[in-house]
C-alpha cells in the first residue's frame, strides 16, 4: 500500500500543468483519492443522473455536493495517461496526434467534424504549437438553434471565424491559464478572457474547462462546456445596449459611475432589470435616487471586484463588493442566487473588464436603509410596537446621524421591565435612542453616550465583549443611510440610585445593609465612582455558622475590611464575562476576584452569583450567595491539592 502511495506522488511530477496552480493543486488530491484503482488514476465527483464531473477540493469532495446535488465518485485516467491490457488504472502515456485527432478523445468529436467542414483541418493537422479550447458535444447542442442552424448548414466564414476564436497561436498548459489573464485568439486579435478560481475551476470566457489538458503533437486541447461568442463592448456597453436594463442604467448615469464601467476592472456587474426596482416601495426609492451618497452606495453594492463567473461556484460562497462589503452568491441546482434573495435570470455576459449577472431584485445595502427599515426588516417589533403603543414612533423617524440600540424580543418579556415600562415606557424608549451617529468601531472604554431621554449611559469594553451599561452588543451592527442599529441582548433599564441605595432597595439584602451601617462605609460606597460590589444575601449570613459570624463580626474594622474584600473598583457587568474566559478583578483588600460563567450563571471564586446585573449610578452589583472570605479555597485549587502527593504537601518538592 505504501509503494502504490509512492507511486502515485512520483507520477505526479509528469501531470501536464503540474508545477503549480489551483487546478494542478486540486488534480494531485484527486489522484491522491484515486490511487486504490491504480496508477495514474484521478478521482471526481459526477452530478448524480448527469455528465457533469469535478476535480474538487478536499472540502468539497466530503459535502459531496455540488450546487445541492448529490454526487458519485466517478475514476478516469488523469490527463495525458491511458490503460493497457491487463495492467491496473492507467500506467501507459497517452500517445501524441494532431489537435485535429484528439478532438475525439478529449470528448469534442463534433468540433472535430466542424473543423473539417470549415476547412480548419490543414492548421490543426500539421505541426506546429496551438491552444485549442474545444467545445463539447452537448455545448454545440445548446446553442440557440438558429444560431447553430445558421453557422453549420452551409460551408461558411462565420464557423471558421467562430473556431479561430477557440485557438491560441501557442500551447497553454492549465498551469498557463492565469487568473486574470487576456489571451488573443487566432480571430483578429480579439481577447479571451481567463479566471483560474482557487477552487481549481478555470473558465474561458466564463465557459468551464471540463477536460484538461489534452496535450497534441501540435499543441493542446481543453474541452469547454459552451461554445464562445465575440467579447468586445466593456460592462458599461453591456447594460447601454440591454432594453430592460434602463433603471439601472438612469442610476449608474446619477451616480457619475459610466467611467468606473468602462475603466479596465475586472469587475463582476449585478445588474437587476427594470422590473426588479419596481419592487421597491416608490418613497424608497424616490429617497435614494435623491441622495447621491446613497445612491453610490446601492451602487457599490452591485458591484465586486473581481470577477465571478456562475460555473466557478459549487455551493455558497462569500464575495467582496467593490466598498468591502461581503455579499453570499450561492447555487442551488439549476438556479444562481445572489445577495439571499435576488435571482440570476441570466448569467455570465462577458466584457472586456468583467462579466454581467442580470438579476430580478435590487441589492438594496444596509447604508441606503434608514434605522427604521432595518429595523423592521430584521425582526426588532417587540421595540418598534413598543415605540408606536408609546406614540414615539414619529419622533424616532425625525431623528437623523442617531443611533437606536435594539433589545432582543425575548429581554421585553422579562417581569422586571415589563414594571417599568408600565411607569415610564417613554422615558425607558427614549433611552434606547444615543443622540449621535456612533458606529461599534467609535465606541471605547468609559465613553458617556447622551441619550434622546436625556440620560447617560456608561460604555464598557471588555476583552471580548462591548456592552452599554449592563446591555452587551451582538454581531449585527448596522451601518443605515441616517444613522447606526446596534442589537443589545436586553432592555436598557437606566440607573437613577447609587450603590448603597441599591442595595437599600433590595428586601433580600437587608442583613449587609445593616451590617454596611455598623462598619461606616456606607458613604465610601455611595461616593465611589466605578465599583463592582459581590453582594452578601441574607442567606449568605444565614449559612455562616453563628460562633464564626459572631466572632468575624466582633470588630467594627474587621467587618469593614471584609465587606471591602467584595467591592472591587472597575465595573464588571455581567455580560462581560464571555463563554471560558476568566476575568479577574482585585478587591480593595486585595483579594483575586476569579469571575467566570458556567451554564450561563456567573461566579466569583467559585461562589454562584444569585442575581446579577444591579445598576447603580456608581457601579454595578451581584448578588451572592456564600461569603468570600480571605482563605477560601476555589474548587480548582481543592482539586489541585487534592491529586497532589501527600508527601509533597507543605514542602518544595526535589529541595
Amino acid at each position: 500500500m505504501l509503494f502504490g502511495f509512492g507511486f502515485a506522488l512520483a507520477a505526479l511530477a509528469f501531470l501536464p500543468g503540474g508545477e503549480s496552480s489551483a487546478f494542478s493543486k486540486v488534480l494531485r488530491h484527486s489522484l491522491i483519492r484515486g490511487r486504490a484503482q491504480g496508477p495514474n488514476v484521478c478521482a471526481l465527483q459526477r452530478v448524480q443522473g448527469t455528465d457533469q464531473k469535478y476535480y474538487t477540493t478536499c472540502k468539497q469532495w466530503h459535502r459531496r455536493e455540488v450546487c445541492g446535488q448529490p454526487t458519485v465518485v466517478t475514476y478516469e485516467c488523469c490527463p495525458g495517461y491511458t490503460t493497457a491490457d491487463g495492467l491496473s488504472g492507467c500506467p501507459v502515456a497517452a500517445p501524441l496526434y494532431t489537435i485535429f485527432n484528439t478532438l475525439p478523445g478529449a470528448g469534442a468529436p463534433r468540433t472535430r467534424l466542424y473543423s473539417k467542414q470549415a476547412g480548419l483541418t490543414p492548421t490543426i493537422d500539421k505541426p506546429g504549437a496551438y491552444t485549442m479550447f474545444a467545445p463539447s458535444d452537448a455545448a454545440w447542442d445548446a446553442l440557440p438553434k438558429a444560431l447553430h442552424h445558421s453557422l453549420v448548414s452551409n460551408v461558411n466564414i462565420e464557423l471558421l471565424n467562430t473556431l479561430h476564436y477557440h485557438m491560441l497561436d501557442h500551447r497553454y498548459l492549465s498551469v498557463a491559464l492565469t487568473h486574470g489573464s487576456a489571451l488573443k485568439t487566432l480571430y483578429q486579435g480579439l481577447n479571451l478572457y481567463i479566471q483560474h478560481y482557487p477552487n481549481g475551476i478555470i473558465t474561458v470566457n466564463c465557459a468551464r474547462i471540463t477536460n484538461t489538458d489534452q496535450l497534441a503533437s501540435n499543441g493542446v486541447v481543453h474541452t469547454i462546456n459552451s461554445v464562445l461568442t465575440t467579447v468586445s463592448s466593456s460592462l458599461f456597453g453591456l447594460l447601454d445596449s440591454d432594453p430592460n436594463l434602463e433603471t439601472f442604467l438612469t442610476v449608474v448615469s446619477l451616480a457619475g459611475m459610466e467611467d468606473i464601467l468602462d475603466d479596465d476592472g475586472p469587475f463582476t456587474l449585478l445588474a437587476p432589470t427594470d422590473e426588479a426596482f419596481s419592487h421597491i416601495p416608490r418613497a424608497t426609492l424616490d429617497r435614494i435616487l435623491a441622495d447621491p451618497e446613497t445612491l453610490r452606495a446601492l451602487l457599490n453594492n452591485h458591484i465586486l471586484s473581481a470577477v465571478r463567473c456562475s460555473e466557478a461556484v459549487l455551493g455558497v460562497e462569500e464575495l467582496s463588493t467593490i466598498s468591502g462589503q461581503q455579499i453570499p452568491m450561492s447555487c442551488q441546482n439549476a438556479t444562481l442566487s445572489i445577495g439571499g434573495n435576488a435571482t440570476v435570470l441570466q448569467r455570465d455576459l462577458v466584457a472586456t473588464n468583467g462579466v454581467v449577472h442580470i438579476l430580478d431584485r435590487v441589492l438594496i445595502p444596509d447604508s441606503a436603509h434608514t434605522v427604521m427599515e432595518l429595523a423592521e426588516m430584521r425582526g426588532a417589533n417587540s421595540m418598534l410596537d413598543a415605540f408606536k403603543s408609546a406614540g414615539l414612533l414619529e419622533v424616532l423617524q425625525a431623528q437623523r446621524q442617531y443611533s437606536l440600540l435594539v433589545p432582543d424580543d425575548s429581554s421585553f418579556l422579562d417581569p422586571a421591565v415589563q414594571a417599568v415600562l408600565e411607569v415610564n415606557q417613554a422615558k425607558v424608549l427614549q433611552d434606547h435612542v444615543i443622540k449621535q451617529r456612533l458606529q461599534r468601531t467609535q465606541l471605547h472604554h468609559g465613553q458617556i453616550l447622551e441619550t434622546l431621554g436625556g440620560t447617560k449611559l456608561r460604555v464598557f469594553v471588555y476583552r471580548k465583549a462591548m456592552c452599554i451599561e449592563n446591555a452587551c452588543l451582538g454581531n449585527a451592527s448596522l451601518h443605515a443611510s441616517d444613522g447606526e442599529l446596534h442589537r443589545v441582548d436586553r432592555v436598557i433599564l437606566a440607573p437613577t440610585n447609587n450603590a448603597f441605595e441599591m442595595l437599600a432597595a433590595e428586601p433580600q439584602l437587608t442583613m449587609l445593609v445593616s451590617t454596611l451601617k455598623t462598619a461606616g462605609i456606607t458613604e465610601e460606597m455611595a461616593n465611589k465612582e466605578r465599583l463592582t460590589f459581590f453582594a452578601p444575601s441574607n442567606e449568605a449570613f444565614a449559612k455562616m455558622p453563628p460562633k464564626r459570624r459572631r466572632r468575624m463580626f466582633a470588630n467594627r474594622e474587621d467587618v469593614a475590611t471584609l465587606l471591602r474584600g467584595h467591592m472591587a473598583s472597575k465595573m464588571l457587568v455581567g455580560g462581560g464575562v464571555v463563554g471560558r474566559t476568566t476575568s479577574m478583578l482585585t478587591s480593595l483588600t486585595g483579594l483575586k476576584l476569579k469571575v467566570n460563567k458556567r451554564n450561563n450563571t456567573l461566579y466569583v471564586n467559585d461562589v454562584r452569583v444569585t442575581r446579577a446585573d444591579l445598576l447603580a449610578t456608581n457601579g454595578v452589583v451581584h448578588i451572592i450567595d456564600a461569603f468570600l472570605l480571605p482563605g477560601r479555597m476555589t474548587h480548582r485549587s481543592r482539586m489541585r491539592k487534592a491529586h497532589q502527593p501527600r508527601h509533597s504537601r507543605g514542602r518544595i518538592v526535589g529541595m
